[in-house]
């Protein structure tokens, strides 16, 4: 008898575990740093094309660093890290916002290999997404 209770609290407890992991409201962590070959860029093209479904996800990405100036502004800028498709043609850049807290003194020059470590964010004015970005929690100079 005693065995059995046993067995039924461990169930319970394990049920009770697993019930609390992978919900939707459940954050991942995607370490792209690790992969390579077609499981990378299958993983980057999703995050690129569909990162509404990434939103609260966190992301550790590592690419080369890319900036564009607003026509208007000089002094505003998007951030981007750019990796290359499989054949080599076709660049596929996921923007990043970097918090004042965090600007570095330097910025990396343009096509520095930089590693990127944040949260998925989705921009939104007036109840519309605008686009996703990754905000930044770290980011570093590799080469």
């Amino acid at each position: 008898m005693k065995k059995y209770l046993i067995t039924a609290v461990l169930i319970i407890c394990m049920a009770t575990f697993a019930a609390g992991c992978g919900g939707e409201d459940s954050a991942t962590h995607h370490d792209l740093t690790v992969l390579s070959g077609p499981v990378f860029e299958a993983l980057l093209n999703e995050l690129a094309y569909n990162a509404r479904e990434y939103v609260g996800d966190t992301v550790f990405i590592r690419g080369e660093y890319v900036v564009l100036h607003n026509d208007d502004d000089k002094t505003a800028c998007q951030h981007f890290i750019l990796n290359w498709d499989a054949a080599g043609c076709c660049p596929i850049m996921l923007r990043f916002r970097i918090s004042d807290s965090l600007c570095p003194v330097d910025f990396p020059e343009v096509l520095d290999v930089i590693e990127v470590f944040g949260e998925i964010r989705a921009h939104v004015v007036d109840g519309r997404t605008l686009f996703h970005y990754i905000a930044a929690e770290s980011m570093e100079i590799v080469n």
